[in-house]
Parts: C-alpha cells; sequence; structure tokens
C-alpha cells in the first residue's frame, strides 16, 4: 500500500522558509546513499503541519556537521515511527479486557455524564460514546452495547434506520513514557516520542503519560472494523483548517472505506466532555503522510510482523558493524 516517491525537486518548496530550503537542499544529494532514512527526514519537511514543527525538524538537519549524522538522525526518525506504530498497536481494545469489566459496562447509569477524567479504557470509551451521541464517528454506525442498554436509542434507531455495530475507544497517540531515550537508543540523535510530538505539534504532550492517555481530547469513538485501519494510519482525519472541528478523511489504499464521507465535524453532546484535539490528529495525519511517500510503511511492516533481533540498519541493508544502530 506504499506509493512511495522519490523526494521532489526543491523549486517551488517552502518559499518564505530559507532555513527549510537550506535543510532540504543538504537531503538530495543523500538520497541515493541512504534512500529510505532521507525520503523520512524529506517528508518530515515537507508534511509538517505546523511552521515550529517544519523550523524544528530543519534546525536538526542543519545542526548535523556530516552526511554521515544526517543519515544518523533519518535513522533515529524511522525508529520513532516504528515506535509510534508498536505503540498504537499495543493500546487496550475490548477483547483484551476481562469479562467481568466488561459487565460494569452493561449498566444505564454507567452512561451519566462524569466530569472526572476517565483513567482507563472503559471509562474512556463509555464518556467517548456519550459524547459522540453513541456513534462512530466516521460512518454513524449506533453502537450494539449502547442500545442494548438505553431504551430511547433503541427507539431512535428504529425510526431512522440506522445500522447497528461494535464500536471501540481508537487512540490517537500512544503512551509516551517507556520508548527509548538519548542514552539507551545507540543515536546520536533523541529517539523520544516526546521530541516527536513537538516536531509535529510544536507542543509538549507529556500530558498523556500515565491515565492520561485515556484523556477525551485523545481518543475517538469508531467502529470496530475502522479502528485498526486508523491505528495501521491507512486513513487519517486531517484538519480542513476551515470550520472547527471539521476534517478531511484521507484514505490510503484506495479500495478501503470508499463509502466513507469526505469530510466530518465532530461536535460534543455535552460541554464537559472535549472533542478529539485537532493538534493530535494532525500529527497522526502527518505521520500517515511521511510513512506513505517515504516508503516507510512496507519497512515497517515486515519490521513488525517478523520476529528479529537483526539490528535495524541491517535491515535496511546498510553495514551493521560498528555502527550505532540498535535492535528492534
Amino acid at each position: 500500500m506504499d506509493t512511495a516517491v522519490p523526494l521532489p525537486p526543491p523549486h517551488g518548496l517552502f518559499p518564505e522558509d530559507e532555513v527549510a530550503r537550506t535543510a532540504y537542499a543538504r537531503l538530495l544529494p543523500l538520497e541515493d546513499q541512504a534512500e529510505l532514512a532521507i525520503r523520512i527526514l524529506g517528508q518530515l519537511l515537507i508534511q509538517a503541519p505546523s511552521s515550529e514543527g517544519r523550523t524544528f525538524v530543519a534546525n536538526e538537519i542543519n545542526n548535523c556537521t556530516t552526511d554521515q549524522e544526517t543519515v544518523e538522525l533519518g535513522e533515529a526518525r524511522l525508529e520513532q515511527l516504528v515506535q509510534y506504530f508498536k505503540g498504537l498497536r499495543a493500546l487496550p481494545r475490548l477483547p483484551d479486557l476481562y469479562l467481568d469489566d466488561i459487565d460494569l459496562y452493561r449498566d444505564e447509569t454507567r452512561f451519566e455524564v462524569s466530569v472526572v477524567a476517565p483513567t482507563n479504557y472503559l471509562e474512556a470509551k463509555k464518556q467517548a460514546l456519550v459524547r459522540d451521541n453513541y456513534r462512530c464517528m466516521l460512518s454513524g454506525v449506533v453502537d450494539m452495547e449502547a442500545v442494548e442498554i438505553l431504551p430511547w436509542l433503541e427507539g431512535e434507531l428504529a425510526a431512522k434506520q440506522e445500522t447497528i455495530g461494535c464500536t471501540e475507544c481508537c487512540y490517537i497517540f500512544p503512551k509516551l513514557e517507556g520508548y527509548p531515550d538519548v542514552e539507551d537508543s545507540g543515536f546520536l540523535h533523541t529517539s523520544s516520542l516526546y521530541t516527536l510530538a513537538h516536531l509535529f505539534g510544536g507542543n509538549d504532550e507529556s500530558g498523556l503519560t500515565g491515565t492520561g492517555i485515556h484523556n477525551l481530547r485523545n481518543v475517538l469513538t469508531l467502529d470496530a472494523g475502522i479502528c485498526p485501519a486508523f491505528r495501521d494510519l491507512i486513513i487519517s482525519l486531517d484538519p480542513t483548517g476551515g470550520a472547527e472541528n471539521e476534517y478531511k478523511v484521507v484514505r490510503t489504499y484506495e479500495p478501503y472505506g470508499r463509502n466513507f464521507p469526505k469530510v466530518v465535524r465532530f461536535s460534543s453532546t455535552s460541554p464537559d466532555l472535549p472533542l478529539p484535539d485537532p493538534r493530535l490528529l494532525a500529527f497522526h495525519a502527518a505521520c500517515t503522510r511521511v510513512v506513505q511517500l517515504s516508503g516507510a510503511r512496507s519497512f515497517i511492516n515486515r519490521l513488525l510482523f517478523t520476529a528479529t533481533d537483526i539490528p535495524l540498519g541491517e535491515l535496511l541493508g546498510w553495514p551493521s558493524e560498528g555502527e550505532s544502530m540498535g535492535a528492534f
């Protein structure tokens, strides 16, 4: 599903950003030496959804004193993207929960709006369902469990002839703790996801540590068949820049989701239940474009589906002896 392309010519890119132009010009001669790593850096520059993020990555490139350091920076960013994939796939979902916990969900009072921030998956799912009117935010499918519990919802379902299905609480950002840092990553440049969050958003997302991961600004209610596609960066929600909380639904695989709306606009049923943070969705969308256009998707999928202790650099075809690449 990759649509990997060479880095485009610099003409017309970053017309008012000399720092970004300088950084991009350093990358082009290196593309043949380390194709994937350099394309990732180039796409990070191109796809950054904020000027602060673009300046950050441009400065990282310009601060490299040698071509080898530049390649190592690209390797570090590839590792971050791998960790982002791994983090999203490791997040909880209903099949991973105990049935006793799910039984607590089968109680109408559990759908009462609470001002207390959720601290686990079930609390986040229930609050998000209330916020999203018990429906998938993309397909409009009505949550089956909620229909069984709420008589009024069953009546509304029948009147509107809507479809029911299973939904999941789908996370935008994985937990931020537990990722490699400068000392143990083996890279010259930090591979912390905090850095990647700053790169794309210009913001400290340390609030997503611990139980903060379940904050409603970090979750969407999605059909159980759509959530895996969101986690695997097959679909993304790109802010339109128009109306507030309005997003373009982007599909990286043409046969998937042909019936999805082209644009969605989110709304909350309660002011106490915040909507997904546009900055986090912009981060997710930018990562989607980077892995798609750089060719990283196929490599990451092969890496995650193959149990191996082979160093990443060796998998990429670079000499591993004496190099600074760490194994995953």
